[in-house]
């Protein structure tokens, strides 16, 4: 409980140093924005605009917990509208384009969600190319109307790309990378704890097997001492009062045996089951009961037999033991060799088994723990250990020293593999994080790369249509009626320009204004214009512009 209280209270500590944070942050946009304001002197925005806008930034400060996307979309609003004379005239204010960027950098910092972004960002794309394109329809409806709100539309676009989308993007690249490293560093805990506990279960289990040993070795010799007593107690040559010695020796070392073995079963504690080898079973009598229980085992020797020290032998049992218990388990009726070779300062035990029969190779190690005491008993014994695939099954290794003098090496921890479930979580974690990160940044790229290609595409075909050819214009003659002119005129007009040298225009005539090349970047420097009066063709001129 003591535990849990704290935690929730941890939890309110944080959730308050965030809502401190946030209402600085709105309350630092907003001081900003008057400090523009009152820099800008008699020649700034109009105060009421101001209102208008410190009001917006109020209300999405508001709603930036509950609703962040609305919260975006008004100060989005308020920092591109004001450059389009539509709601916050002139001059600039550079505020406001700040509090967009950092508004859109907390939205990818603190929402996890990509489909509620998306959906802005793609809502503000189409409301601005419908704004636009409603703009020319009513203001004539003129294609050149709309071509040129399109084009504004598109500066609106790229504004909203390095305003809006970047900072976000940058904003979610940082939630997920701060998410991956929390999720490394929760698994590395997790690990180091999972860890901890194998190992402690394994020296208990380690721990417990020595008890066995010393429970078999001791009560093999007190059993020997009780014999002994008992065959003295009823020798008819010894007097009475060394029979009653030798009954009271003989029930001590009972005891004895009895507090032994009670003893040895606490330390076991049931993590191990109780042996089934018989006391001071050699490998090789380990090796024919187990061929006489059924499983095709054979025992090779090469060299001259050591007689190894009492841990030391130990351990090369409990290895061959082991492996054979593991092929019974987990690959039955696999051939199995067991090798003791033994060289001038160590003997090798290798116990080496193949597939089952109809089974597909050993490709990983099922499990560990049986292998985590064997390296440890061989570690103790100043030896080394392995255990790893070979030739489609399994083969086990220790080396043991000769020798009373050991030396107790120490064993890298197989935490760092490859293939452990740790590792293959991670990868899995990171892969998932830049699949997010791909559709983060491919999405609002792939719209906007869409949307420009589409107003460049419409753009092009515009200029391309309102280009008189040098060869049209000079076969046109005074005179002509429109319905002959127009067989020679191209789909579309340009609106009426600012001329620097302007040339008298007929009276009563109304005039129209053609490109003489498709290049229109940066500006047309030289037009046609043709006038048209009561139907016929009442003058053609080339004409300059004002921007070239």
């Amino acid at each position: 409980m003591k535990i849990a209280a704290a935690r929730v209270a941890r939890l309110r500590a944080l959730a308050t140093d965030r809502t401190y944070r946030e209402l600085g942050m709105w309350a630092g946009l907003i001081l900003l924005v008057l400090a523009e304001r009152t820099l800008q002197g008699e020649r700034g925005v109009p105060w009421l605009s101001l209102l208008a806008g410190v009001g917006a930034l109020a209300v999405a400060g508001a709603l930036a917990r509950a609703v962040p996307l609305v919260s975006w979309l008004l100060v989005g609003a308020v920092a591109l509208t004001q450059v389009s004379n539509l709601s916050i005239s002139p001059p600039f204010l550079l505020s406001y384009v700040v509090a967009l960027v950092v508004v859109s950098y907390r939205i990818g910092r603190t929402v996890d969600a990509v489909r509620g972004p998306l959906l802005g960002f793609s809502f503000s794309v189409l409301a601005g190319l419908l704004v636009a394109v409603a703009a020319g329809v009513l203001s004539g409806g003129s294609l050149p109307r709309i071509a040129s709100n399109l084009l504004y539309w598109f500066y609106f676009l790229a504004a909203l790309l390095f305003l809006g989308v970047l900072p976000w993007l940058a904003g979610r690249y940082r939630r997920l990378y701060a998410g991956l490293i929390s999720a490394g560093w929760e698994r590395a805990r997790q690990l180091e704890r999972e860890q901890e506990i194998t190992a402690e279960q394994e020296r208990l289990r380690e721990r417990a097997r020595i008890a066995q040993d010393m429970h078999d070795s001791l009560g093999h010799a007190l059993s020997l001492i009780a014999l002994r007593a008992g065959v003295f107690e009823v020798d008819p040559a010894v007097d009475e009062r060394c029979r009653e010695f030798a009954g009271d020796m003989r029930l001590a070392v009972t005891n004895a045996t009895k507090e032994l073995r009670a003893v040895v079963g606490v330390l076991r504690h049931d993590l191990a089951p109780a042996p089934a080898e018989p006391v001071h079973e050699s490998v090789a009598e380990l090796v024919e009961r187990t061929r006489e229980s059924g499983l095709a085992v054979r025992l090779e020797h090469e060299g001259e037999p050591v007689e190894l020290a009492p841990l030391a032998d130990r351990a090369a049992y409990r290895v061959v033991q082991e492996s054979l218990t593991n092929v019974t388990k987990h690959v039955p009726g696999a051939q199995v060799l067991v090798k003791l070779v033994y060289h001038a300062d160590q003997t090798e035990v290798t116990v080496t088994n193949g597939p089952a029969p109809g089974s597909p190779p050993i490709s990983a190690v099922r499990g560990r723990r049986g292998l985590i005491g064997l390296e440890e008993r061989v570690r103790l014994a100043g030896g080394e250990f392995a255990a790893e695939p070979h030739d489609g099954g399994f083969r086990v290794t220790a080396r043991l020293p000769h020798g009373e003098g050991i030396a107790v090496r120490t064993s890298a921890g197989a935490a760092g593999e490859a293939g452990s479930p740790t590792a293959r979580g991670m990868a899995r974690a990171q892969r998932r994080i830049r699949w997010r990160l791909v559709k983060g940044i491919a999405l609002p790229v792939g719209i906007s790369a869409a949307a420009t290609m589409l107003v460049l595409g419409v753009y092009a075909v515009w200029v391309f249509n309102t280009v008189l050819s040098r060869a049209d214009f000079d076969r046109l003659s005074i005179g002509e009626t429109s319905e002959q002119v127009e067989k020679s005129l191209p789909a579309f007009e340009l609106s009426a320009p600012e001329l620097t040298d302007e040339v008298p225009q007929p009276a009563a005539a109304s005039c129209r204004y053609y490109l003489t090349g498709a290049a229109i970047v940066p500006a047309p420097e030289s037009l046609y214009r043709l006038c048209f009066r009561d139907g016929q063709l009442a003058g053609k001129d080339f004409v300059r512009t004002g921007l070239g």
